[in-house]
Formats: C-alpha cells, sequence, structure tokens
C-alpha cells in the first residue's frame, strides 16, 4: 500500500482566494488590463514558432530585462514565476536538513518551499514597526549555522522597506546565501535596490517578477540576478524550457517598452497615494494604523479584519485578510471609490 510522504502529510497549501468577485484588491496585481497595444500582440504572437520549443535560457527575455534595469545579460536567469525560482534554490542551492532563516511577517510561500524541500525551518520575528537590525540578523545567522536567509523587499504583507544600505551590510557580514525578493522594487526607489551589486558579493541572489509593475501576472515571469556562480548552477539545474515561447516573446516586448512600463508604474503608484489619502481624511474608527508603504497596496491594522472583509465580500470586493491586518491593493479610481463607499456604510 503506498503511503504519503511524512513531509506532505501536515503541509499547508498557498490558499489565493477562489470564487468570483466583480472587485480582486487581493493579489496585488496591477490594475491596468493589458501593457500590451493590440499591434504588439498581434506582431509578437505571430512571430512565435508554436511547433518549436522555446530557447531554453531565454536569452532576448534576459536581455531585455538586463537593459531595462541597467544590468549584465550574464547575471540575469528566467524563470517560471518567482516561485519556480524559489523552489530552484530551496531544492538545488541547498541541501536536505539544510536551515534557512525566514522573518515573520513575511511572505509565506518562503516557508512553504522550505518544509516541502525538507530543509530546517528558523524564524525570526520583526519587531513592531516591522522593520529588523542587519547586526542581530548577522548575529543570529553565525551562532545558528544558517545556511540561507530569504526575505521580501518591500515587504508582502507589511508594506514596509529596509534600505538598502541594512541589506548590504547582511550580505557582506553574514557567511550565508542572501536572497533578496524585490518583487515590489518598482514602487519604491531603484537606489535602494541590491540589483547593482550582486557581482560584489556571491552569496547574494537577487529575485524580480514581471507580475505587479509590469502588469503581467498571467504571463508567470520572474528573474534571479546574481554573480557568474550562482548563475551557472541556476541555469544548470532548472528545467530545460522552464519558460514558454508566449511569456518569452511578450516579456521581451513588454521589457522594450520603458516609457510604457514607467508610465503604468506611475498611475499604479497615484492610484496608492491617492487611497491612502482618503484613508487619512476619512479616518475609520475601525482603523488602528495605516503603514507607511513602498507597494501597490496598504497595510492596515484593525481588530475588524474578519469583520470588514465579510462586509466588502458582501459588496463584491474582496481583500486580503491576516490576522489583525487588512491588505489592499490599490485599483483604478472606480475600484477605488467603490471600496471607500462600502467601507462608508460599514457599521
Amino acid at each position: 500500500m503506498y503511503n504519503i510522504s511524512k513531509k506532505l502529510e501536515n503541509l499547508v497549501p498557498y490558499d489565493p482566494i477562489e470564487g468570483e468577485y466583480p472587485i480582486r484588491l487581493d493579489a496585488n496585481e496591477s490594475f491596468i488590463d493589458s501593457p500590451f497595444t493590440e499591434e504588439q500582440l498581434r506582431e509578437t504572437l505571430l512571430g512565435v514558432s508554436f511547433n518549436r520549443y522555446p530557447d531554453p535560457y531565454a536569452v532576448k527575455l534576459c536581455a531585455a530585462f538586463a537593459s531595462y534595469y541597467g544590468l549584465d545579460a550574464k547575471n540575469v536567469t528566467a524563470g517560471n514565476g518567482s516561485d519556480e525560482l524559489i523552489g530552484i534554490i530551496c531544492s538545488s542551492l541547498l541541501m536536505k536538513g539544510d536551515r534557512l532563516l525566514t522573518l515573520t511577517p513575511d511572505f509565506s510561500m518562503y516557508r512553504f518551499y522550505t518544509e516541502l524541500y525538507e530543509l530546517e525551518s528558523r524564524t525570526l520575528p520583526k519587531n513592531d514597526d516591522f522593520l529588523f537590525s542587519a547586526d542581530y540578523l548577522v548575529k543570529y545567522i553565525r551562532e545558528n549555522f544558517i545556511r540561507c536567509v530569504i526575505l521580501s523587499n518591500p515587504c508582502n504583507p507589511t508594506s514596509v522597506g529596509v534600505s538598502g544600505k541594512e541589506l548590504l551590510k547582511l550580505a557582506k557580514l553574514s557567511n550565508a546565501l542572501v536572497v533578496i525578493d524585490e518583487a515590489y522594487m518598482d514602487f519604491w526607489s531603484e537606489s535602494e535596490s541590491l540589483l547593482p551589486y550582486v557581482n560584489d558579493y556571491p552569496n547574494l541572489i537577487v529575485l524580480r517578477t514581471a507580475s505587479k509593475a509590469c502588469g503581467s501576472a498571467a504571463l508567470r515571469l520572474g528573474f534571479a540576478v546574481c554573480g557568474d556562480k550562482l548563475t551557472r548552477l541556476f541555469r544548470a539545474v532548472k528545467a530545460p524550457y522552464n519558460v514558454n515561447a508566449v511569456s518569452q516573446a511578450l516579456g521581451e516586448a513588454l521589457y522594450a517598452d520603458r516609457s510604457r512600463l514607467k508610465e503604468a508604474a506611475a498611475d499604479i503608484k497615484q492610484s496608492l497615494a491617492d487611497l491612502k489619502a482618503a484613508f487619512t481624511e476619512k479616518n475609520y474608527a475601525f482603523v488602528t494604523q495605516v503603514y507607511d508603504t513602498k507597494t501597490n497596496f496598504l497595510y492596515i491594522k484593525t481588530n475588524q479584519a474578519d469583520e470588514v472583509s465579510d462586509h466588502l465580500k458582501q459588496s463584491g470586493i474582496v481583500v486580503r485578510r491576516f490576522d489583525g491586518f487588512l491588505r489592499i491593493t490599490c485599483g483604478r479610481a472606480d475600484e477605488n471609490a467603490a471600496l471607500l463607499h462600502s467601507l462608508d456604510a460599514y457599521k
């Protein structure tokens, strides 16, 4: 009789909100329907050879991504979303039983892959304002023989950003693999990014995605940027044709259209600023704190998270609920207005 692997017995899957809702403000996606013009879509897809396997190394896509961020393409590996790249780090760059450090609160999938690939999970809490000291992490890493630390910056779900200078200290002083997930950095400041330093620190991996500011979540495009040695390892252990031809072609077109991407990111940042200003003006009684966001969403402290979330669902609006907090993605002007109208009616 077949017995389920023990590592899967108590594994809790990632739990996205299911169902049909007119307004989705729960997944930190872009509210801009498509970053492509009809002409771009037509021309790009006509050039795809559907009967052939895609380029195994996504050379043109990586070159377009590198050009957009001012990088060398030799340091870029494309993945089927950042999730695949996180999985590769846990399954291949680390060994079973290695200790991986995460922080809390942070993106839940880090610990999911830690458990799935039978690593030893260690977790440290952030302080009350969701920040942390690199010196404290370095001390813990050294004393506890941590092999890898992974964290998001700016952070999902807290929306808080830690200075790049602080995280460089972590890469410089620790002897662990340091993975910084910069999925939301486009909404903050490239001056806080660690992308320019990957060749200076052989233990540093920076992750980026096309799902947020680029408005292309459906393409499932993620990128690992690191030094030569780690890049060779990524390319050696990833699946041979991990990024499909359609995503490669559209991704190349996406990053080549610099002005369109910058304009989209600016529109999203303006929407977020307007939404935060509205929360400040309305001063809802159920809101304890709205955090200073560096992302495309608001993180709100409230002792009525369940009640408010359920109320919004009755209005056809979904947001992400956490224990004592709500994470609300900014939307189009009409979506933000509908959200605020529903909250005005909340008793």
